[in-house]
């Protein structure tokens, strides 16, 4: 017991990146997007979309995938929040080419999180990397509580995530959303770029929406939206 306690402490020694305890989201520099701040997801992807988060009625909650890709330590599996190229690579990719087709009916709010590197999915069942998705989930879970405290105040909502961000989306569901009161103001979700099997949650179910020829991951679909169980479309 004794050692697998010390084995467990050396993993999170060396996992937890330089910023330390807690994220501060009423910090909106700790935040990839945000209708209070000028973001990449205020850009209009075409000349169809313009921006119309100030009169928007409902919101985005929007979980960026996974930029932190450089080259790094071997025993630094999460982004640090102040990382300048990792912010710089989310918010020049994710936030204005995925986050901002978005901004044409609701509000985006998408939170910076201490992600997981792109090792942890090529070794996705290793020890350090179910300890790095905690940690990057638990960022997540502590924006979506600060958002839910100071924004939302029962606007409709919509979740909408890529890749790694969709690992955290369909957790952050079942925890917060799936038959709880706060189903009563959610729309639907987007998870987009990940494996989400379609009876994962109780009051919903994910079904197709869209699909390349081919592309799958482990044979389900990488396009997924949400609707109440039962229903097909």
């Amino acid at each position: 017991m004794k050692e697998y306690i010390l084995t467990t402490a050396v993993i999170l020694f060396f996992l937890i990146p330089r910023t330390f305890g807690q994220i501060d989201y009423s910090n909106l520099a700790h935040w990839a997007a945000h209708p209070d701040k000028t973001d990449m997801a205020d850009i209009s992807p075409n000349e169809d979309i313009t921006d119309e988060q100030e009169r928007a009625i409902a919101d985005v909650f929007f979980i960026h995938p996974t930029t932190f890709i450089q080259k790094a330590n071997r025993n630094i599996w999460n982004a640090d929040i102040n990382d300048e190229l990792v912010n710089a690579q989310t918010d020049q990719k994710s936030i204005k080419n995925q986050a901002s087709v978005f901004n044409g009916s609701a509000r985006v709010f998408a939170p910076r999180y201490r992600q997981v590197h792109l090792k942890g999915f090529i070794r996705e069942k290793s020890r350090k990397t179910k300890v790095a998705l905690d940690l990057a989930y638990q960022d997540v879970a502590k924006a979506f509580e600060y958002y839910l405290e100071h924004w939302h105040k029962n606007r409709p909502l919509i979740i909408a995530s890529h890749s790694q961000g969709t690992r955290h989306a369909e957790r952050l569901i079942r925890d917060y959303i799936d038959g709880q009161d706060l189903s009563d103001q959610f729309v639907t979700a987007y998870l987009v770029g990940g494996y989400v099997p379609k009876n994962a949650l109780v009051k919903y179910q994910f079904v197709l929406v869209q699909q390349r020829p081919n592309v799958s991951v482990h044979g389900a679909p990488m396009m997924n939206h949400m609707c109440p169980a039962g229903e097909t479309k």
